[in-house]
């Protein structure tokens, strides 16, 4: 009777055991995820790397109050100097620290030379302060394909 009830107990218990290492695993596959990616990619016939400069504008504006903002410039280069097809297209770009990800889309996209597009993004409420670092993933399309492509270790800069 005390064998069967203890085993009923510990039936009962396993399906929760069970739930919270799944629980775990869901937690921290965020980073994991992004961890594994590359800063180089090679694609068909382009070699692409990511390049990267970060600043939280300091400037003070006359008539208005302002809160910092955090700029992120990325570029995206070919580093053979191949020109870049028009079919590639930022999307998204993650800034990483620790536990924090911050999301953004980029308001200004511009391809000044054939071989590398620009994609320049704000972020009015930065959750991250300046000198420190963040890992850098730009999230772009190609022929329909979603790529990822990081850069680790970027300093934020403070601009006054």
């Amino acid at each position: 009777m005390l064998v069967k009830t203890l085993s009923c107990f510990f039936i009962m218990l396993l399906p929760l055991s069970c739930g919270l290492k799944n629980e775990t695993k869901k937690k921290n596959k965020g980073n994991s995820v992004f961890s594994e990616i590359s800063s180089e990619i090679i694609i068909g016939e382009y070699e692409l790397a990511l390049s990267s400069r970060l600043w939280i504008n300091l400037m003070p504006t006359i008539g208005e109050e302002s809160k910092p903002a955090l700029i992120s410039s990325v570029k995206l280069t070919d580093k053979n100097g191949k020109t870049l097809p028009k079919s590639l297209q930022l999307k998204k770009l993650y800034l990483m620290q620790e536990d924090k990800i911050e999301e953004s889309t980029f308001f200004e996209i511009k391809q000044e030379e054939s071989y590398e597009i620009e994609g320049i993004s704000r972020n009015n409420e930065p959750t991250f302060d300046f000198d420190t670092s963040v890992t850098i993933v730009c999230e772009f399309i190609y022929k329909g394909k979603n790529y990822r492509i990081a850069a680790k270790e970027q300093k934020i800069e403070k601009v006054y």
